[in-house]
């Protein structure tokens, strides 16, 4: 099973797979690894945003959370 770091743990396509085989190996990628720290990460840089020097700084800010939270 590959693990994809994110807040969110449902499964979302084309992010995730249900299992595979694969050469005579099995596998599937999932969501929601480090589940509970991302989301503290992500409260704080919201946080952050507040303090961004500018428009680049937020935006930089907001894609951060958003990839911490999709995975």
């Amino acid at each position: 099973t590959i693990h994809l770091a994110s807040v969110e743990a449902s499964s979302k396509q084309p992010l995730t797979m249900g299992k595979e085989k694969y050469k005579n190996a099995y596998f599937q990628v999932t969501r929601g690894d480090y589940a509970p720290l991302l989301s503290l990460v992500n409260e704080n840089l919201s946080k952050a945003k507040e303090y961004a020097a500018n428009d680049n700084e937020r935006n930089m800010l907001t894609h951060y959370i958003n990839s911490f939270k999709e995975g």
